[in-house]
């Protein structure tokens, strides 16, 4: 996760695409052998590069995967630092000596301000507790955190839905791609907007509780490609469109948060996926479970 703060206070608060739009064009890779992610970015070329690659030229760097699996003498090197994500007090490795320069001053520079900026991994053991609308520990039979993610472990989203949505905002973006919306499982061949009511669903063999509707920011807003932030598409029409949840009347939504109901798992792109039950009641701001409202 990147965290930026003000220049000399470590005072780490996460990062993302509200702030800084421009992190929309980072992308990275795994190899869960070498235990790596490889993380790469826009730069600007050398001469030769530049007559290679024109305006798509990019540098990467790579960082340990799962920082918890190295050996001590190695652990060392990324001390536990707190770092601030939505208001919660968490702590990661800290990972920011790994950071060039060049991807500071191209992702994380607003209008020639500069911020620190670091690079934090989940530290096993420590991570937050999601957010009162999770389902309870009786439900899960554990308790239910989260690392770095903003409020659920998954977000689910139906590429129908994206493709229905798209034809009314068409005239300002012609191709919405499903990435604007940053799910980590897309879901094909169901109906649009199938996903609105899901409450148990199985993927592959892997059972999962959808705890609510997803309420969408402005995010969506920046294009994956170039990471340039349109004014008004397609948050507005998300918002006059999609309002869907009487607990979230004034925002749009796209998408639902999900929780497994084991700690770990596996998943398969093609897996299918089996729609266990429905529920009228999603209503952000509720416990679907207890009910209880926050």
């Amino acid at each position: 996760m990147f965290a930026s703060c003000s220049p000399g206070t470590e005072a780490w608060v996460f990062a993302s695409q509200r702030g800084f739009p421009k992190m929309a064009v980072i992308h990275t890779s795994i190899d869960p052998v070498k235990n790596t992610l490889t993380i790469s970015y826009p730069a600007k070329p050398h001469f030769l590069a530049s007559l290679i690659y024109g305006n798509k030229f990019r540098k990467s760097f790579t960082v340990p995967l799962d920082v918890n699996a190295l050996p001590e003498n190695k652990l060392t090197k990324y001390p536990v630092t707190e770092v601030e994500i939505w208001r919660q007090k968490s702590v990661g490795y800290d990972l920011s000596a790994h950071i060039p320069q060049e991807l500071k001053d191209v992702i994380f520079s607003k209008n020639y301000t500069k911020v620190d900026v670091g690079l934090f991994a989940v530290v096993d053991g420590r991570n937050r507790g999601v957010n009162h609308m999770g389902p309870p520990v009786e439900v899960l039979g554990r308790p239910n955190t989260i690392g770095f993610a903003d409020f659920a472990p998954i977000h689910i989203l139906g590429l129908a839905s994206v493709r229905e949505f798209n034809e009314l905002v068409k005239g300002e973006i012609p191709d919405l791609s499903v990435r604007r919306f940053r799910p980590n499982i897309i879901v094909g061949g169901s109906p649009s907007y199938d996903e609105d009511d899901w409450q148990t669903i199985k993927i592959g063999n892997e059972d999962y509780h959808v705890m609510s509707r997803t309420p969408r920011c402005k995010v969506p807003n920046n294009d994956p490609e170039t990471g340039e932030r349109n004014r008004n598409e397609p948050d507005v029409t998300i918002r006059g469109q999609r309002n869907i949840d009487p607990g979230a009347p004034l925002l749009g939504c796209m998408g639902m948060h999900m929780v497994p109901f084991e700690r770990e798992g596996s998943i398969n792109v093609g897996d299918k996926i089996d729609i266990k039950s429905r529920t009228p009641d999603h209503k952000w701001g509720r416990n679907l479970w207890t009910q209880i409202e926050g």
